[in-house]
């Protein structure tokens, strides 16, 4: 039995995977995404792997969710990733206190400043921003949107996406 449990929430994990990149397919993509990651984690969170935790936190910032617990979870199993770590340092911009914020940038710098791949945390970070700005920008909270684009092309100038976005926005 718990060999299928965990044999359960790998094919839970690797569905989770699945609609999270199709979630601009369908309106409920994001959120059978959100649901299957959620309950993958916590049926094995040691067996997932640190993706299941900071793909569940960009799909989140979409729809102005942090995840924080799960997050934290994931950083109690993963302690030195620095994804996890840079993807609670953007759930930060979810709060509107600014000391808040500057706790969530210096993870971010810490995050950028440990890791092994720095072209793809810088493009990660990019789109954990552009998907935070989205948000904000659904909600049409202009003066939100508007930094946060501007986050995402500091880490990645040429994304196309956070460009586009700005543009409208702005």
């Amino acid at each position: 039995v718990f060999y299928i449990k965990k044999a359960e929430a790998l094919s839970i994990y690797f569905a989770a995977r699945g609609y999270a990149f199709r979630v601009n397919e369908k309106k409920g993509n994001v959120d059978t995404a959100i649901h299957l990651f959620k309950r993958a984690i916590q049926q094995t969170p040691e067996l997932m792997p640190p993706d299941a935790y900071y793909r569940l936190a960009f799909i989140g910032f979409t729809l102005g969710e942090s995840h924080k617990d799960i997050l934290e979870n994931g950083r109690s199993w993963y302690p030195n990733h620095p994804t996890i770590e840079m993807a609670q340092g953007v759930a930060a911009y979810l709060n509107i206190d600014p000391l808040i914020r500057k706790q969530g940038e210096s993870q971010i710098d810490h995050a950028h400043s440990n890791t092994s791949s720095p072209e793809l945390l810088r493009a990660d970070t990019a789109v954990a921003f552009q998907n935070l700005a989205g948000f904000y920008h659904q909600q049409k909270r202009y003066i939100d949107a508007i930094p946060l684009y501007y986050k995402a092309l500091q880490f990645k100038s040429d994304y196309p996406t956070a460009l586009f976005n700005l543009g409208n926005a702005l």
